[in-house]
């Protein structure tokens, strides 16, 4: 294992393969190493889909093995939909679930979006959303939590 920190990072099996941040680590001093795991995903963006995806049960054994393996440090689910669909609480309690399973700092891409808005002091973002109209419906609902 590297002395270098390690970030893991959670994606679902079938998303892009080409982000640029896979070696970002490698070719910036001070940033942390990257380990990405991928989680078995059936493609499907219906919200029964996503909660499915979302699952702590089918995150944790590729969390554990970025963690056990890689080296990581912490955490991040970084698929948004699966990470906001259930609620603010759901997805609070999915970051401290597998958190508490992995026995380092977990976060997710939705939850991020909520730390960014506090951060920033704002209540209101205008939203262009890829997702189908009831996963979006979601999103907003999501957001709207935390305002």
């Amino acid at each position: 294992m590297s002395q270098q920190a390690c970030l893991g990072i959670l994606l679902p099996d079938d998303g892009p393969d080409d982000y640029e941040w896979y070696t970002l680590g490698d070719e910036v001093a001070g940033l942390p190493r990257i380990q990405v795991g991928r989680v078995p995903s059936d493609g499907h963006h219906a919200p029964v889909a996503l909660l499915a995806l979302g699952e702590v049960a089918r995150l944790a054994p590729v969390g554990r093995t970025l963690v056990e393996e890689g080296g990581a440090e912490a955490v991040v689910w970084a698929c948004t939909s699966a990470s906001f669909i259930g609620g603010l609480e759901w997805a609070r309690e999915q970051s401290e679930a597998l958190a508490s399973r992995l026995g380092v700092p977990v976060t997710t891409t939705a939850l991020a979006f909520h730390e960014a808005l506090a951060a920033l002091g704002h209540a209101r973002v205008d939203l262009l959303s890829p997702y189908p109209d009831d996963v979006t419906l979601r999103l907003v609902s999501f957001l709207r939590e935390g305002a």
